[in-house]
């Protein structure tokens, strides 16, 4: 049986075209190449026709799709947030149990969301006064006083859009977002 062989950061580094190995980022991505190489030759990495299903399972915030992958996906359901277009991937549940959505923006990346409302920029007592009975629907409802911040999250994301629109339209002087991820958080 013969040993699968990892390719030398000099063979990697041939890969780029370049003539030397001065910045540990070279060397770095020299490396993620040579593990990226060794993984796909052993049949670790690979890629196979799935059902649509199965595909929606595997996507992840900050993934890229193409335009063909999109459409190989079928009729997603489109949503509209701060006139930006998205189609949802899937909704459900995430590890720490909180209801979350998967979207696909216009330019095919993968972002994710909580259906969390962002309130900020007006005490916290005048958005109980203005806009306590808009955020009523809310499975989640955090007061922060200190820094004046309001954090309400919805069971679906469409309630979350509703509430988006009715909360800005009762407190013009806020700053109010959905926020959507569309990276992981990573620690530096």
């Amino acid at each position: 049986m013969n040993a699968l062989r990892t390719p030398s950061l000099r063979h990697c580094r041939n890969l780029f075209g370049e003539t030397s190995m001065t910045s540990s980022r070279h060397i770095v991505r020299a490396a993620f190449l040579a593990i990226a190489f060794t993984l796909t030759a052993a049949g670790l990495v690979f890629s196979s026709p799935c059902a649509a299903q199965a595909e929606q399972d595997s996507f992840s915030a900050g993934q890229h799709l193409s335009k063909e992958q999109v459409t190989a996906l079928g009729a997603l359901q489109r949503v509209e947030i701060d006139a930006r277009p998205y189609l949802v991937l899937r909704t459900g549940t995430s590890t720490n149990g909180l209801p979350i959505t998967t979207l696909i923006d216009r330019r095919g990346t993968v972002g994710q969301t909580y259906h969390e409302l962002v309130i900020s920029g007006e005490p916290t007592a005048t958005v109980r006064l203005k806009a306590g009975a808009l955020l009523a629907p809310a499975a989640d409802l955090n007061y922060y006083d200190h820094t004046g911040i309001t954090v309400a999250r919805f069971p679906t994301l469409e309630q979350a859009i509703t509430a988006l629109a009715q909360v800005r339209a009762a407190l013009p002087g806020a700053e109010v977002g959905l926020p959507i991820a569309f990276d992981r958080p990573r620690l530096q």
